[in-house]
């Protein structure tokens, strides 16, 4: 009896929750200078074949959907994660003046 309300409430949390990968990169106007030496430092070590290399940041978030829909009341949960992960990213997360950024939802 226990076992089947935890594992209705490990369900129903897990459930509650959606998954938000954001990729921040530097704009190809802006030198990537961690780049260019990872570029070169494999170029150097025998790994001739990489001809470029871009550095960016991965940042993945678990948004609680009950809460994002109340926030954001939007038609669909994909409107309201879009809206959330734009005020994030303007507020916080990315210079918008060298940085350019995307985001996907992993689970939905």
């Amino acid at each position: 009896m226990v076992y089947n309300l935890l594992l209705f409430l490990f369900l129903f949390c897990f459930m509650s929750i959606i998954k938000v990968r954001i990729v921040i990169k530097r704009k190809p106007s802006v030198l990537d200078v961690e780049g260019k030496t990872i570029s070169k430092s494999l170029q150097q070590m025998g790994f001739d074949c990489v001809e470029n290399c871009t550095k960016g940041t991965v940042i993945d978030l678990d948004i609680n959907k009950s809460i994002i829909t109340e926030r954001y009341k939007s038609q669909s949960i994909e409107a309201s994660v879009e809206m959330f992960v734009k005020d994030a990213c303007k507020q916080i997360l990315v210079n918008e003046i060298i940085d350019t950024y995307q985001f996907s939802i992993i689970n939905n």
